[in-house]
């Protein structure tokens, strides 16, 4: 699990404690947060025990909205703001003007270069897809299952913050979440023929006792590198959600009726800013 730090937080009270999934890399940049949370920590019951932050779950929308607070003060910040996923390569810029409408907008990639401003995209089996420019001081929060990998929605938002951040892709740090894996992720053969054409997926494919297995975490991989990320700044975690039913919601195992993760990120004030705000 090149990069995975897994670490405990302590959230709203004493007695919770929040389990998150840290990336080193990105994390070391000053002022840069970056998490991806576990199903441990929350308010909610079961299925969607505890920390279910999916707001289109069976779930109580006051849990869910508790959860979403109890996640962004343990990292330092008041929410996570998350837009409705609809498995597209819409990219939404997150700013004073959209922040307060993100829930209602169609969008599977997030960015913003405001300051204390979390942003993210929910997952259970999906990968999360953070990606950070710490040159230019942006990030951005991807969602993608086999369709967002199949339309590139990684690729998109790197060329989202080349035009908009001027970023560098090979500046760019990324860091692929916990999502199901190549040991569980089976596929039909309609859809190995169809994305084995592509340059991008040829090598995500094994086939086990006629069972057609996808690494789909290896195609995004693939997909960032193709974008002008450095191999050695893209980092994968190791964690299948499917296969680790006490730290992950997963749609697949859980028969669809299950809870969100969420991959997150914010840049938080450095104290230089703060000083001068107090001042």
């Amino acid at each position: 699990m090149p990069g995975d730090i897994k670490v405990k937080k302590r959230a709203e009270s004493k007695n919770r404690t929040l389990f998150v999934i840290k990336n080193r890399a990105i994390n070391s940049v000053p002022d840069f947060v970056e998490a991806f949370t576990t199903r441990i920590g929350g308010v909610s019951s079961p299925p969607y025990g505890s920390l279910n932050l999916g707001t289109t779950t069976g779930d109580r929308r006051t849990n869910v909205k508790r959860n979403n607070k109890i996640a962004a003060g343990a990292l330092g910040f008041k929410r996570i703001i998350t837009a409705n996923q609809v498995h597209g390569n819409r990219v939404m810029e997150i700013n004073a003007k959209t922040a307060a409408k993100a829930c209602d907008e169609h969008a599977d990639a997030l960015v913003t270069a405001e300051k204390s401003v979390m942003i993210g995209v929910k997952t259970a089996d999906c990968a999360g897809i953070i990606i950070a420019d710490p040159v230019n001081r942006a990030v951005a929060a991807v969602h993608a299952g086999w369709r967002g990998m199949a339309n590139k929605v990684a690729g998109k938002t790197v060329e989202f913050m080349k035009k908009r951040f001027k970023s560098d892709p090979k500046k760019l740090i990324a860091s692929i979440s916990p999502a199901i894996g190549p040991c569980c992720f089976i596929i039909g053969r309609p859809l190995y023929a169809r994305l084995k054409k592509e340059a991008d997926f040829k090598n995500i494919f094994s086939i086990k006792k006629k069972k057609i297995y996808m690494d789909m975490r290896k195609g995004i991989r693939n997909t960032l590198a193709r974008a002008g990320l450095k191999l050695a700044n893209i980092h994968t975690s190791g964690f299948c959600t499917s296969c680790d039913e006490g730290l992950f919601f997963s749609y697949r195992r859980d028969n669809k009726e299950t809870g969100r993760m969420a991959a997150v990120v914010g840049i938080k004030q450095s104290s230089a800013e703060k000083t001068r705000r107090k001042g």
